[in-house]
């Protein structure tokens, strides 16, 4: 844009406006003296002509079409004299001046208003800068010295909206959850489980995709929350992670504690519950109980499982004392103790004498947690495996 010079001889401004390629943003906003910067260049032919100067009122930024601005504030070249800046040359020869925005004057562009929940999946804004009026003076001077512009005839020249290319506002502000890290030692296709709470995205966005990934096994959902996987069936060590995306495709990855896959384990495979008399023998209006489990072992020995109870209905657990046994029959009760763990072959189905008595017309919940120790002298604990001894169990055989 030129303006032409109306005083003592022709003279010609030249302004323009220059603006970044792209702007980041995340949460603090930007700046207005990095949105822009003015360059004002003047040339006269008449040699009287030694100094101009260049005041840039304000400036402001459009975005979402005209329909949002924003003033920017006022930027300018001051002199040590209180005039306004300087810029002497000889002769017809050009020269520029440049300006910024004021941080006096100017605030900054709130990224919650560039981006909210009126454009979710918008990850970039456009804006455009204008540079809605600015005086430009230039002073004569007589011969070669330099005098002040009070002293000498200048003129005024005034212009209105000088408007840049467009700056893209890039936002940079991904999702942001909290996890539980449990870590660890697993065996083959046990599984590993996290908890994600607190999942949230940016300035109005949302949450597209919230996955959980261990080796070759993944599960994905949109609210977190407790995901489980199983672990890999190769021995070795590996690396889980958790990666959210978000609606404006801005994606974040958290990695977890390594884990170790060990051949090494100790489980249920199955459990019962039965009534049983003072004696051990079957009795459908005992109140002793008769737990019978199997067990299995992979490259481990077994230690003394544990039992609880609760009451069905309740998540309060008491723990149950009582002798393990080899060998156990309807009629006879409990024989022989367990005496040597170490010594039990996989697959091994042994008896629980529960110490206790249990009311008949109450329904109970039996758990039972493996145990045992690696080859490497790890100690193991299995899954909890749970059984129950019901008040429909004794009815029902009761009516026999």
């Amino acid at each position: 844009m030129s303006l032409g010079e109306t005083g003592v001889s022709p003279a010609t401004w030249d302004v323009t406006v220059q603006v970044p390629s792209s702007i980041t943003v995340k949460d603090s906003g930007i700046p207005a003296e990095s949105l822009f910067s003015a360059y004002a260049s003047y040339t006269s032919s008449d040699p009287n002509k030694r100094y101009a100067s260049i005041f840039i009122y304000n400036a402001r930024v459009r975005w979402n079409g005209t329909y949002n601005t924003v003033t920017l504030g006022s930027c300018s070249k001051t002199g040590s004299d209180g005039m306004y800046d300087r810029v002497y040359w000889a002769q017809s020869s050009a020269k520029q001046l440049s300006f910024t925005a004021d941080p006096m004057y100017a605030g900054r562009l709130p990224t919650s208003e560039l981006f909210n929940s009126n454009n979710p999946t918008k990850r970039t804004v456009n804006v455009r800068i204008e540079l809605i009026n600015f005086a430009t003076r230039t002073g004569a001077t007589a011969g070669t010295g330099t005098k002040s512009a009070d002293k000498y005839s200048y003129s005024n020249n005034t212009g209105y909206i000088v408007a840049s290319d467009v700056i893209p506002i890039v936002l940079s502000a991904y999702p942001t959850w909290d996890s539980t890290d449990p870590g660890g030692t697993y065996a083959p296709g046990e599984l590993y489980t996290v908890n994600v709470s607190n999942l949230e995205a940016q300035y109005g966005g949302y949450i597209t995709k919230c996955k959980l990934v261990l080796g070759n096994e993944e599960i994905t959902n949109t609210s977190g929350g407790s995901m489980s996987v199983s672990v890999p069936t190769t021995v070795g060590q590996y690396e889980p992670y958790i990666q959210v995306t978000d609606s404006r495709g801005q994606t974040s990855t958290q990695y977890l504690s390594r884990i170790t896959v060990r051949n090494n384990s100790v489980n249920v495979a199955s459990a019962s519950a039965t009534r049983v008399d003072s004696a051990g023998k079957k009795n459908d209006s005992g109140t002793y109980a008769m737990i019978q489990a199997t067990f299995n072992r992979l490259n481990a020995t077994f230690l003394a499982p544990t039992v609880a109870y609760s009451t069905v209905g309740s998540s309060s657990r008491t723990s149950v004392s009582g002798t393990w046994y080899t060998s156990w029959s309807a009629t006879g009760g409990f024989s022989n103790a367990v005496s040597n763990w170490a010594s039990l072959a996989n697959g091994t189905t042994l008896y629980f004498k529960a110490s206790g008595t249990y009311d008949k017309t109450v329904t109970y919940m039996f758990y039972i947690t493996p145990k045992g120790t690696a080859t490497e002298g790890d100690t193991l604990t299995g899954a909890t495996y749970g059984a129950y001894l019901s008040q429909e169990f004794f009815l029902i055989a009761g009516r026999k």
